[in-house]
Formats: structure tokens, C-alpha cells, sequence
């Protein structure tokens, strides 16, 4: 039977719970997740310099920021003066550093903890919106 060879692909909604109660250990300028591989590295920072640089052109605007991981993309974006910055984040040792580092006291910067999928943005409006792929 041609079914029993296809390769089982876990629903998203599965990876995604098991992905947010693994534990996520920071060492230095990287993320790692709970068997070592890699969520964000350092080596990511030109790379998110730029897209800061392509989202925020000018002072003043607002913007989303979806996963927090390592937080490189969001102090860029602080660096260009955003109106608003919004960071939407679900993992609870990613927000545990996140509050160890004082993002969550930021003038201007709005912590929103949950899934993408489950947080209410509609009371905002966003110039620009980031989304790492991971």
C-alpha cells in the first residue's frame, strides 16, 4: 500500500506545541534549541541589519516584529526610532530573557506573548512587519 511508505509529516499545530514547551538554552551570540540545533546565530546580524535598515527607512513609523529569538532585528529597529514596535513572542525562555534584558519595560516597544496566530493585533497598524522563517 503506496500510503504506508509516504513519510509521516507532524501537523504544524503539533511541532509548534512541542517546540514551545522544549526547553531553549542562549549561549552567547546563539539560540539553541533543546538538542543543540540552532534557532538564531550571531552570525545573522548583517543580515538583520539590513532588513531593519528595508523595513524602517525613517523615523517615526511602526512596526511588527514576529519572534524574538536572539533579539538582533529588534535593537536595530530601536536604533531607527520606531513610533511603535511591537514584538510578538510565545516561547517561555525567550520571554524570560526578554524580561532579563528590559524589553519588556521599553518605552516603545509593546510585548505581545502568544502565537502569531493567537494574539489580537488589531488594534495596530504596522508600517512594516518582520517574520523569520524558522
Amino acid at each position: 500500500d503506496e500510503r504506508r511508505h509516504r513519510p509521516q509529516i507532524p501537523k504544524p499545530e503539533t511541532f509548534n506545541q512541542e517546540y514551545l514547551t522544549s526547553k531553549l538554552v542562549y549561549q552567547g551570540d546563539r539560540l539553541l534549541d533543546a538538542v543543540g540545533g540552532p534557532v538564531m546565530m550571531g552570525w545573522e546580524t548583517p543580515l538583520m541589519r539590513a532588513h531593519a535598515e528595508e523595513l524602517l527607512p525613517a523615523p517615526g513609523l511602526r512596526v511588527l516584529n514576529v519572534g524574538f529569538g536572539l533579539g538582533i532585528i529588534d535593537s536595530f529597529l530601536q536604533e531607527r526610532k520606531p513610533a511603535l514596535h511591537v514584538i510578538v513572542e510565545a516561547h517561555p525562555d525567550v520571554l524570560a530573557e526578554m524580561e532579563r534584558r528590559g524589553w519588556m519595560a521599553h518605552p516603545r516597544v509593546v510585548v505581545l506573548r502568544g502565537r502569531w496566530q493567537d494574539v489580537d493585533l488589531s488594534e495596530y497598524q504596522f508600517d512594516g512587519i518582520f517574520f523569520d522563517t524558522y
